[in-house]
This record gives C-alpha cells, sequence and structure tokens, in this order.
C-alpha cells in the first residue's frame, strides 16, 4: 500500500511563495518517522496509516497556520495499493486524502479499531475520499476555493482560475460576460456556493459556473460590443447598471465584431485590419491579439484605440486593460500605475478600483486595509468569489456579511414603513388592490431576506416607491377628509344657530345632546387630521366621520320635525290670541245691546244663535289670518 503526495502549485506558490520547499522538508521529515520513503513524495504504508496521517496533518496545520489562514494545505494525498494514479475527472481537493477503492476495506477495518472519525465518501468511478478530523473544511460559506488553483500550473488569462488554458476559457464562449455576471448579484452567497458545488461536481450543470468565470465581465472580447454600439451613450461605469439593448447592424466593423464574438479570430482579424485606424476597428484587434496573448500587439492597439477615445469610460477601460496586461505579466509597478491612472480617468472605474485593492493585498496581504473598501454589489461579489483570497477568506466573509447587512437593514427599514402604512390602509382598498399590494410585499420581502445584492437594493427601491404610492393615497384620503369636514361644517352651522332660536329646549333637549355630540366628535376629528402620524388615525376618522355623518343627517330629519313643531305653535298662539280678542269684542256688543232701547235690543242680530254665527265666522276668520300670515 502507498501514500502519494501531489502538490498544488499555483496555490503553494500563492501561499508559501519562497518557502515551499521548507513545507516540502517539514512534511517528508515527519512522514519518512512513520513510513518507509520509496521515492520523492511516494511512501509505503500500512492500512493503520491514516491514524498517523492525521497526526501529522494537524501538526504541519498547526505549525504553518500563520501561513495557511484560512486555505488547506496545498498537497493532495493519495492512497492506493500500487504506484496511485488519481483520475482527473473530477477535482482534486488541496488537503483532501483519496483512496483507490481496493485500499477502502483494509482501511476500514483499521480505523474500526480507533476511536477516530472519519468518513468515506466516492468521488469518482473508482476514487474515494477519506475525510479525518484534520482534513474537514473550515466553517465558512465557500470553503472550496483551492478547486480553482487546478489543475493547469498558469492561471487564466480572462478567468483568472487554472481550471484551463487562456485559449480553453469558457467564459470565451459567452456573448455577453457582463449580464451573465449580473444574474450573478441576484443570488446570496450561501446559493451561488450551494449551486457551483453542485456544478464543479456535475458537469451537466456547468451554465452556472459560467457566471463565476465571466465575473471578471471586463477582460472578455465581448465586452467591446458595448463601447462599439454605445461611444458616446455610455460615459462612465456607474452608466452599466442600466439595461442595454444592443440593435442589429450591418457593415464590416460589426460583422467583425460578430465574427470575433463567435472565436472567429483570423475573420475578425483580417476584417479589422481593413479599418485600421478607426477607433472601434483597433478596439477589435487589441480583443483579438488578447485573446492570443500577443501582448506586444495588444499594447500597440490599445495604445492608438486610447489616443482617440473620448469618453471617461473608454479611456479607463484602457487604461485599466493596459494595467491587468501588466498584472498578468506580474509587472506589479506599471500595473498600480495604470490602475491609478484609469480611476483619475473615471473614479467609478469599477476593475481598475478592484484589481488596486488585489494588487496591495498581494504585495502586502494586509487585508485590513483592504476588505472594507468593497461596498458596491460588483466589488462585493469579486471579493467573496476571489480565489486570491483563500487565505484570508474567513475575515473577508466577516467584512461582507457586514456590508451585506446594512445593504439589507435600509431595505429591511424601508419594507417595514410599507408593511406598516400597508397594514393601516389595508380596510379603505378594494380586494383587488389589497391583493396587489400583498404580492408586491411579498415579492419584495422574498428579495429582501433571499435575493442577491441587486435584488436588494431593488427591493429597497420598490418599498420606497410603494411607501411614496402609500403616502399619496393617505393624502388623498386625507383631502376627502378634509373636504367632508368642511361639507358637514356647512350643515353644523345652521343647525346650532336652529338650536340657539329655538324656544321649546327643554321639551326636545335630545336635539341638543346629538348636537353636542356631533361637535365633540368634529372636534376630535379636526385634531386627528393634524396629527403627523396620520396613516394610524384614518381608520378611526373614517368610523367617527362615519358616525358624524350619521348624527347630522338625524338632526337634520329632527330639525325638520321640530321646525314643523315651532311653526304650528306659533300659529296657534296667533290664533288664540286673535281669536279670543276677536271673541271678546263680540261679546262685548252683544252684552251691551241690553243697555240700548228695547226696540234695538229685540232686534233678530242680537239673537243667540246670531252669536253662535258670528263667533263662528270669526273663527273661520282667524284662521284664515293665520294661514295668510308670511310670519
Amino acid at each position: 500500500m502507498f501514500l502519494k503526495i501531489l502538490e498544488n502549485k499555483p496555490l503553494q506558490k500563492l501561499l508559501f511563495g519562497g518557502r515551499a520547499q521548507e513545507l516540502r522538508d517539514f512534511l517528508d521529515e515527519y512522514l519518512c518517522k512513520y513510513f518507509t520513503k520509496k521515492d520523492i513524495w511516494l511512501y509505503e504504508v500500512q492500512p493503520e496509516a491514516p491514524i498517523k496521517l492525521n497526526d501529522v496533518l494537524f501538526y504541519l496545520k498547526e505549525h504553518f497556520s500563520a501561513t495557511l489562514g484560512s486555505a488547506p494545505l496545498p498537497l493532495v494525498f493519495q492512497i492506493s495499493e500500487d504506484r496511485p494514479q488519481v483520475s482527473s475527472s473530477f477535482f482534486k481537493r488541496a488537503g483532501k486524502i483519496y483512496l483507490q477503492a481496493k485500499v477502502v476495506n483494509p482501511l476500514k477495518k483499521a480505523l474500526e479499531k480507533e476511536s477516530l472519525f472519519y468518513k468515506i465518501e466516492r468521488v469518482d468511478e473508482d476514487i474515494y475520499e477519506l475525510i479525518l478530523p484534520s482534513t474537514v473544511d473550515p466553517t465558512l460559506i465557500f470553503p472550496f476555493k483551492d478547486t480553482f488553483f487546478f489543475p493547469e500550473e498558469e492561471k487564466c488569462f480572462f478567468c483568472g482560475t487554472y481550471l484551463h488554458k487562456s485559449e480553453d476559457c469558457p467564459g470565451l464562449r459567452v456573448k455577453d460576460p457582463l449580464k451573465e455576471f449580473q444574474q450573478y448579484l441576484k443570488f446570496s452567497f450561501e446559493d451561488i456556493v450551494k449551486n457551483l458545488w453542485e456544478t464543479l461536481q456535475d458537469k451537466s450543470k456547468e451554465d452556472f459556473l459560467k457566471g463565476f468565470l465571466c465575473r471578471h465581465f471586463y477582460l472578455f472580447p465581448a465586452f467591446i460590443k458595448i463601447p462599439f454600439f454605445f461611444p458616446a451613450e455610455i460615459e462612465n461605469w456607474t452608466n452599466l447598471n442600466r439595461p442595454l439593448d444592443f440593435p442589429v447592424r450591418g457593415g464590416d466593423l460589426y460583422l467583425a465584431l460578430e465574427d470575433l464574438i463567435l472565436g472567429k479570430l483570423a475573420l475578425a482579424e483580417e476584417k479589422f485590419k481593413r479599418l485600421e485606424g478607426e477607433t472601434r476597428a483597433e478596439l477589435g484587434l487589441l480583443a483579438v491579439n488578447l485573446w492570443k496573448r500577443d501582448f506586444p500587439q495588444a499594447l500597440y492597439h490599445l495604445e492608438t484605440a486610447l489616443a482617440e477615445a473620448k469618453t471617461p469610460f473608454l479611456k479607463s477601460y484602457l487604461l485599466f486593460l493596459k494595467g491587468y496586461i501588466y498584472y498578468y505579466q506580474r509587472d506589479f509597478l506599471s500595473a498600480e500605475e495604470n490602475f491609478r491612472e484609469a480611476l483619475k480617468k473615471d473614479s467609478s472605474c469599477i476593475p481598475a478600483f478592484y484589481f488596486l485593492q488585489l494588487l496591495l493585498y498581494e504585495g502586502e496581504e494586509n487585508w485590513q486595509k483592504i476588505f472594507p473598501y468593497f461596498q458596491n454589489p460588483y466589488t462585493i461579489y469579486l471579493a467573496f468569489l476571489e480565489p486570491v483570497f483563500i487565505k484570508h477568506q474567513m475575515e473577508l466573509e466577516e467584512n461582507l456579511q457586514k456590508t451585506w447587512e446594512s445593504y439589507r437593514e435600509e431595505t429591511v427599514k424601508r419594507l417595514r414603513e410599507a408593511e406598516d402604512k400597508f397594514h393601516k390602509l389595508k380596510e379603505f382598498f378594494s380586494e383587488e388592490e389589497r391583493k396587489d399590494y400583498e404580492e408586491t410585499l411579498k415579492k419584495i420581502r422574498e428579495n429582501t431576506y433571499k435575493g442577491g445584492l441587486i435584488l436588494i437594493e431593488a427591493a429597497g427601491k420598490g418599498a420606497l416607491e410603494l411607501s411614496l404610492e402609500l403616502n399619496s393615497y393617505i393624502i388623498s384620503k386625507i383631502k376627502k377628509f378634509k373636504s367632508e369636514l368642511e361639507k358637514i361644517t356647512t350643515s353644523l352651522s345652521p343647525l346650532e344657530k336652529f338650536w340657539q332660536a329655538y324656544p321649546y329646549k327643554r321639551e326636545d333637549f335630545l336635539f341638543g345632546q346629538k348636537l353636542t355630540k356631533a361637535k365633540e366628535i368634529f372636534k376630535k376629528l379636526e385634531s386627528r387630521l393634524k396629527k403627523s402620524e396620520i396613516a394610524k388615525e384614518l381608520k378611526f376618522i373614517q368610523k367617527e366621520l362615519s358616525t358624524l355623518h350619521s348624527i347630522v343627517e338625524e338632526l337634520e330629519i329632527h330639525k325638520e320635525d321640530l321646525q314643523k313643531k315651532w311653526k304650528f305653535r306659533e300659529k296657534l298662539y296667533k290664533f288664540l290670541v286673535r281669536y279670543l280678542i276677536a271673541e271678546g269684542i263680540l261679546v262685548i256688543l252683544f252684552l251691551s245691546s241690553s243697555f240700548l232701547p228695547e226696540t234695538v235690543s229685540s232686534l233678530p242680530l242680537f239673537s243667540l244663535s246670531n252669536f253662535f254665527l258670528f263667533s263662528f265666522i270669526l273663527f273661520l276668520l282667524t284662521v284664515f289670518s293665520v294661514q295668510i300670515d308670511k310670519k
């Protein structure tokens, strides 16, 4: 049984730099204490080997803890019956132990005798992974960044990983790398990691990996279609946040661009060369040479295009590309100079800002100075996905989570305001309106708690717009209530005047009580309408306004009855006064007839029957006079 050790050289170089030999010597010294060395990184072992290996790995990680940080050991351990050859059809994780199928059972028997945690999982057709306490991943959101340092030894120019050669980068086949990466901004960190891991395990799901590979969208040739189609419209990098619709255009220039995006480099180069000297043709030739990694030619066409560049966006883009070429060639001084120049041309140049921070980190590894600067959604995701930060992944995630929470906190605040206003107003909405608002709030809530930063920002904007819409509704309601209150004022004023003049208050005291209640409600309503937090008062205002309407309507009806009563009593009083006066005069006339000569008093005129007749006539005349009286 043999133990073979493979070095992950890119990861080893990143973590140890010139101290890689120290790691090799240290590990070899300890392995030779327990196992028989047969060759370089090859040892003969017994089935009990994992127990000793677990101790060695623990000690190794502890000794180099300052160098490793959150990263695994840049070594892969393989145990097989003979000289092991691990299949390349799966990702070899750094710091992990892989087993040939034939040695699984002997190792299991040996491990079962020990009180040591272990787990064996199948990772390929005849390859298994042995999980020991020393090989368990640290508690991170993104614990497998080491996979992006394998299998190539040279970094891909476009995606910055070691998964493939630069010319084979799958991102080169993506027609819109910016849009592909923007899809990632809709996912939470946890969802991205979950989907990435599934993609790495199952190549049939590799579509999700494209977003990761296209995170440096500005490096891909397809990105130049933005300055192609929008040479003046895109003035700075912040304009990239708006939707971009690319029109279909003909002509050699756009046909060459199409060939470039499709990877037909010879055709694209030939067509661009026919138009050499034109800014966009120079951009095309720059992209062709970057694809071919002919950096001298790329820099030549870059300088030509830069001399003709008009907008801050294009100037900063070209200066960034120039800096990145030097960065890739490890000329860090020239790279830094160009990144800073790009930021002078356009302070919103995301790639120049990001790579300047990355460059400073690689030089000093002072994450405290770098990580707090990642505040923009693009730089937050770029940093989270950045393999170079593997050593300080834990500190990175803590910083980014704080920034993430600050985004969410502001959105949650706006969401709560919108929800609060909705709950205070929902009784005023129709069933259909209520459902629409509830659906809008549900979507905002989901984006806030489950979505990525772009969705959280959109949710915050949506919550704010909803709050403003509900505020408008509140204002319209207040105007309506005030209008109704003014109408009630015009009704209450005559009722008050009527009651002040009404002479039978004691008999009809109920009218006065209702009028007093109406005035009290009116004063309450005036007071409620002046409050600053009026949204929570609307329900009570509507209820009291409805009550006030009912009372005023009752008073109006009651007033009519009282007016009739008052009028009747006035007429009755007039009738009695007039009739009694007339009747008194009639009585006096008839009584005075007895003092007249007999010849006069005996006349039929002063008979009793005529007295009753005249009384009746006076009755009728009095009634008539009262009826025709205008008062």
